[in-house]
């Protein structure tokens, strides 16, 4: 189910779980992240809840944009997070999440989209 678009972000509701899918060739910067968090905040879902996030059409995202991401307050809504990744740079990205990570839910990567939602799913 769709929930909300941003300039760079569709949320879609699937099986209780949370679903950020970035659009084909976004460059995301901090007001990207900004944007992002306040549509968040303002979805008709309860929280904490399970988060997947999509990265593998993303075309790159800036440093401010990462340090914001990685401290964002509303991580703490997230029960656990799944990032799907198909290119170096997302690695470093992801790598760089799990490194600035400190909130205690659980959080990993994944290239296989079918594996990210079956792991994301005991979460629910």
């Amino acid at each position: 189910m769709l929930l909300a678009e941003t300039k760079s972000t569709i949320y879609e509701l699937k099986e209780g779980i949370l679903i950020s899918r970035l659009k084909p060739d976004v460059e995301m910067s901090l007001e990207d992240v900004k944007q992002n968090a306040e549509v968040r905040s303002s979805l008709p879902i309860s929280f904490p809840i399970p988060f997947l996030m999509d990265l593998r059409k993303m075309k790159g995202m800036s440093f401010n944009a990462i340090m914001a991401t990685s401290s964002q307050e509303d991580i703490k809504k997230f029960s656990a997070a799944a990032i799907l990744i198909d290119k170096l740079e997302h690695k470093i990205i992801a790598r760089e999440a799990h490194r600035l990570h400190s909130a205690a839910n659980p959080l990993k990567t994944f290239e296989d989209e079918e594996k990210a939602f079956a792991w994301i799913k005991r979460f629910v």
